[in-house]
């Protein structure tokens, strides 16, 4: 099992799954560019509600997860892409750029032999157009793959913590 884990974004979707993968023992660091951010999370403080979170934030801050502007010195076998990505309303389209800064953020930062999951919302062909090319520069070996965001707001953490 892959120990260290790098969540490029995080909103919604990467901080919860930062806590969780946290809670069972992964290394999690989250990286986020809204520096406040970075300080309310840093404070224990997640930026919105999710039952639970606060709780979980706070057990593993500083033991499990980490949070910074920029990304870690420690080798990551994972990252995960969870970057928000806007829509032009005139235009009807995807703001790509979010995706695209954090896939150069990471391939500038890739090993051989590491997995990057692309975990934002984003049209389909994304995966295979825009981050691999992306990633590819880099010169390294490595596994892609994608995710699609499922996380139902006020109930991602549910799952995880229901006791059987």
């Amino acid at each position: 099992m892959s120990s260290n884990v790098c969540i490029v974004g995080c909103g919604y979707v990467g901080l919860t799954l930062g806590v969780v993968l946290a809670d069972h023992g992964f290394k999690v660091w989250g990286i986020e560019k809204n520096t406040q951010v970075v300080k309310q999370l840093n404070a224990g403080e997640p930026h919105f509600h999710e039952k639970g979170l606060k709780e979980l934030l706070k057990k593993h801050l500083n033991k499990n997860i980490f949070f910074s502007e920029q990304m870690p010195k420690e080798k990551m076998e994972v990252f995960v892409i969870s970057v928000g990505t806007p829509i032009d309303l005139k235009k009807k389209k995807t703001l790509m750029h979010p995706v695209v800064s954090a896939a150069k953020t990471i391939a500038s930062h890739l090993t051989d032999g590491a997995l990057v999951i692309l975990r934002s919302t984003v049209p389909v062909g994304t995966t295979s157009k825009v981050v691999k090319p992306v990633l590819k520069k880099s010169k390294k070996n490595f596994l892609l793959a994608m995710c699609p965001e499922r996380t139902a707001e006020g109930k991602s953490l549910d799952f995880f913590t229901q006791k059987s």
